[in-house]
């Protein structure tokens, strides 16, 4: 066995035992024995892919790898494994992201109540800490989402389509809506765009939209529109978050409004019938 193949062995054996380190470092060391390994240049971009986290993004790189392999040349049954690496790596990535959101969460959490402070005021600064948290890991979902897109390069499928659509719906899900309205948008693009692709290979697919409650809802504006979701329902939710919660007397009010609110909101919602 030459120097190459045993290097493409090793490395094969760390990337299958999910030692991403070990393999990206071994196929790396192919790749610089011999420019024209394809094993090596696939096995260094899915490598890269499993390795990135929100600190440290190497979607770019694994792109630029997997380039390379397609100019060398790389058949429809590898094809098929780069798209399922680029979705579980994506994945991994979404998981990442929500665990960096939960470490700062806990953090605030952990802060030792003011003098004075209110249960209800404390919780409602945290929902604005929330908040706050998402929207700033936003490019990092972002990043993940456009790289699962790229699985359908290799892997046209419905199978990797109908993964990106629960991605998707799985960030909206775990951040509980928690986005400025330019994001929401954003993220209903990226979702629009894979779910209309599926339906055209499967005309009669449905999935319905993700729900959420972000735990204070705005009950009485809810209850008049009839939609958690409906524009209104999201301007005056972004107006507690990006101004009330702001400030004292803000986050006082809303803690007030959440207070008495759901009494008003079933007195709208029976008067509706």
């Amino acid at each position: 066995m030459n120097e190459l193949n045993k290097t493409l062995e090793l490395a094969k054996i760390s990337f299958e035992g999910e030692n991403y380190q070990d393999s990206y470092k071994k196929f790396s060391e192919a790749v610089e024995i011999d420019l024209n390994s394809k094993q090596g240049w696939v096995g260094k971009a899915l490598s890269s892919a499993h390795l990135a986290n929100p600190t440290g993004n190497k979607f770019k790189e694994a792109s630029v790898c997997l380039k390379k392999a397609t100019e060398i040349g790389i058949s429809d049954s590898e094809k098929k494994v780069i798209a399922e690496n680029i979705i579980k790596a994506s994945n991994e990535f979404i998981k990442k992201c929500n665990q960096k959101v939960s470490s700062i969460l806990l953090e605030k959490e952990k802060k030792p109540m003011a003098t004075g402070e209110l249960y209800a005021v404390r919780n409602v600064g945290l929902l604005a800490d929330r908040y706050k948290a998402f929207n700033e890991e936003w490019i990092n979902y972002k990043l993940a989402i456009e790289f699962s897109f790229t699985s359908i390069i290799y892997h046209n499928s419905k199978v990797r389509k109908k993964e990106i659509l629960d991605a998707i719906d799985y960030i909206y899900t775990e951040s509980k809506g928690h986005f400025h309205k330019d994001i929401l948008s954003e993220l209903s693009a990226y979702r629009n765009d894979i779910l209309s692709q599926v339906i055209a290979e499967e005309p009669t697919f449905t999935k319905p939209e993700p729900q959420s409650n972000d735990g204070g809802g705005c009950f009485i504006a809810t209850a008049v529109y009839g939609n958690y979701n409906a524009p209104e329902v999201m301007e005056l939710r972004e107006f507690r978050d990006y101004y009330l919660l702001k400030t004292k007397l803000g986050k006082e009010l809303v803690s007030m409004y959440y207070r008495y609110s759901p009494f008003f909101a079933n007195k709208i919602r029976t008067a509706h019938g």
